[in-house]
């Protein structure tokens, strides 16, 4: 104990020399071991539970590198990291926020320091599908993370209070900028769905990010009706500037955007409109392209359960594109979004052998037989990748939606 405990062996003699000096009594010299060891045992880092932290950030190695600086300092491995490269997808992220927040829970909580997106709903999530206390902090930098690290490890912390402490030096750095009000947007949608996180992903990518500061997007994902009847009567939920998604909590005076309204179209100018008062101030629409191909895949997951969504999604459009071409027409947004999740489900409801009759085919192949044929022969390539062949009367209202289409211009 001598040799490996030397600090804590010399401060062990000092206070029994002390306690002799102010009491008047002799301590045996043996009691100098059991001090050594009691002043050992407070620098264990294992003899008592702590608030657990984790850092999560977008990037390669973002978090590593700000959890090792962390952990390099304070001269601990208490701090951990999880990264988010932009090609994985969030639900992945998630499912190794959960496994860590259990392996790393020592009874106290876990502290989730996050920089932004998806990353600050994740927490409420690893709560609800672990029972763990789990409290988040967003913007997180390198300062943040050893100020908690350093804070977390005390004895005796609280991880409401720690979290409090966190969030006021991010509010101190957001004084440093300007005042800003915070926007809130509940997404919402039954467990098993996965709809809320796909959709808020889609909202926060059509925020510019010198914005994402001023928007609080938060999931909710609801077991049941009775789960969504006690969200109802919940203070916290009425100060939201809308709802989005597919269960409606009907808070007073709060709009709410059904997924059917988001996909269309006009679902996300809005929400613009809602909580900007102008559409162009938060969207991007340079990006309309790259957000079709997410909602039209994160729909048809949705709804598909025998096909790929993804590459249903890319083919389905490639034919619709192929006929337009040929008509000399235009692809637009509304179009896009119905042609190609009517075409899927269609597909999939024909694996199931299940075809809907059309009382017109007949007169629909006669009057318009160009576009009929045109149609036809764009769905040849899926016929041939399905193995099957798809009836006039399914092709006959696809026409009618190309129709529609065309007057309308």
């Amino acid at each position: 104990m001598v040799l490996n405990h030397p600090q804590e062996f010399q401060t062990a003699k000092v206070m029994l020399r002390l306690l002799e000096e102010e009491l008047g009594i002799q301590v045996p010299k043996q009691e100098i071991g059991y001090f050594t060891m009691f002043l050992c045992a407070m620098d264990e880092e294992a003899i008592y539970p702590k608030i657990a932290v984790i850092v999560m950030a977008h990037g390669e190695s973002t978090a590593s590198s700000m959890a090792e600086v962390a952990n390099k300092l304070l001269k601990t491995g208490h701090c951990h990291a999880i990264d988010m490269p932009l090609d994985v997808p969030a639900e992945e992220v998630l499912e190794k926020a959960v496994v860590l927040a259990k392996e790393t829970d020592e009874g106290r909580g876990v502290l989730v320091l996050a920089d932004m997106g998806s990353l600050l709903m994740f927490p409420e999530m690893i709560e609800k599908r672990t029972g763990i206390p789990v409290k988040t902090v967003p913007m997180v930098s390198t300062i943040m993370v050893i100020e908690a690290v350093r804070k977390a490890m005390l004895r005796g912390a609280d991880i409401d209070r720690l979290a409090k402490e966190m969030r006021q030096i991010g509010k101190v750095f957001d004084q440093k900028h300007g005042e800003q009000s915070i926007h809130t947007i509940l997404v919402t949608c039954f467990t098993g769905q996965g709809t809320a996180l796909k959709l808020s992903e889609i909202i926060r990518d059509m925020i510019p990010a010198e914005q994402q500061s001023r928007f609080k997007i938060r999931c909710m994902d609801f077991e049941g009706m009775d789960a969504v009847k006690e969200a109802e009567g919940q203070e916290d939920l009425s100060g939201a500037d809308a709802v989005v998604g597919t269960v409606d909590l009907k808070l007073p005076n709060v709009p709410f955007i059904s997924v059917d309204e988001f996909v269309v179209g006009d679902g996300m100018a809005r929400l613009s409109e809602m909580i900007q008062g102008q559409a162009e101030t938060v969207c991007e629409t340079k990006d309309e392209a790259v957000m079709d191909e997410k909602l039209l895949t994160g729909t048809l997951e949705q709804l598909l359960y025998f096909l790929n969504p993804k590459k249903m999604a890319g083919q389905a459009m490639e034919c619709l594109k192929e006929s337009v071409r040929a008509l000399h027409m235009e692809v637009t947004r509304e179009l896009a979004v119905r042609y190609v999740i009517h075409l899927c489900c269609m597909l999939e409801r024909l694996i199931q052998e299940e075809v809907l009759p059309h009382q017109e085919t007949e007169i629909l192949k006669e009057k318009y037989k160009h576009i009929f044929e045109t149609v036809k022969r764009s769905l040849r390539p899926l016929e041939d990748c399905l193995h099957m062949k798809i009836p006039d009367s399914e092709t006959a209202y696809l026409v009618e939606m190309l129709l529609e289409e065309k007057e309308s211009c």
